[in-house]
């Protein structure tokens, strides 16, 4: 695996011209020794983009786990500069946007992995990173965001209206408590997350039992009162759990 995607990155401008002189030898080497990316679509000429969140190889993990989830035969992901195009059962494509969750009290190697970043839709006339911004980098503050406006056409935050021609749930074709399992955040639920962390579950499945049974009453951590580093491992063992299966 090209360690340079989700290994420490404490020096960006490194970084940045590793990604332009090596990427493409990195990348072909890899997809030599493993064939499970039927299904994802990739561009070569979108190889060096500054965004560590949306690299290219961190977009390939995603729509591992998109194909995961929906079923390699009803999807198709192409991987773009910035972002993703996702197409489902041949419907119209959504836009898939990336960011890192938690940068706040956090190393390097932690800020810069797959296991601390996050997929979303496109905000139309807007963008939820901004929202994110809005909310100082506070990851769960913002999924609380992302919960109460999921089903809205119509979206607010302070001042400004952001009208959408569909709702989120419309545009995914999916529930909230979906995009959460699909995106492996369900450790930012706080049952689950002190749950886990007392070692009262034993598998991912368990978790993920556990949040539709209680659709409805789950609660999102508290930034003092969480171990984001916990979550940030927890959570890349879950992709690399899905993708390297």
């Amino acid at each position: 695996m090209p360690k340079g995607i989700i290994s420490e990155k404490n020096d960006r401008a490194r970084y940045y011209t590793w990604q332009q002189k090596t990427w493409n030898q990195e990348y072909a080497e890899y997809i030599k020794k493993h064939d499970n990316f039927e299904g994802v679509v990739w561009e070569s000429e979108y190889t060096a983009n500054k965004e560590c969140e949306a690299a290219v190889f961190s977009q390939m993990l995603f729509g591992e786990l998109f194909k995961d989830h929906f079923g390699p035969d009803r999807i198709e992901f192409e991987v773009n500069s910035y972002y993703s195009v996702c197409s489902l059962d041949n419907n119209k494509p959504f836009l898939i946007l990336y960011d890192v969750m938690n940068t706040k009290n956090l190393t390097p190697a932690q800020r810069h992995c797959i296991g601390n970043y996050a997929c979303y839709p496109r905000l139309e006339g807007g963008t939820l990173q901004f929202i994110h911004k809005w909310h100082n980098e506070d990851w769960p503050a913002f999924l609380n965001w992302l919960c109460d406006n999921w089903d809205r056409e119509t979206v607010i935050y302070k001042m400004n209206s952001y009208c959408q021609s569909a709702s989120m749930k419309d545009k995914w074709g999916m529930t909230f408590e979906d995009y959460m399992i699909l995106t492996c955040q369900q450790m930012y639920y706080e049952e689950i997350y002190c749950g886990l962390r007392d070692n009262k579950f034993n598998s991912i499945a368990d978790v993920n039992h556990i949040i539709r049974e209680k659709t409805g009453n789950l609660k999102f951590v508290k930034s003092c009162d969480v171990d984001f580093g916990y979550i940030i491992r927890i959570r890349q063992k879950t992709i690399e759990s899905v993708v390297f299966k």
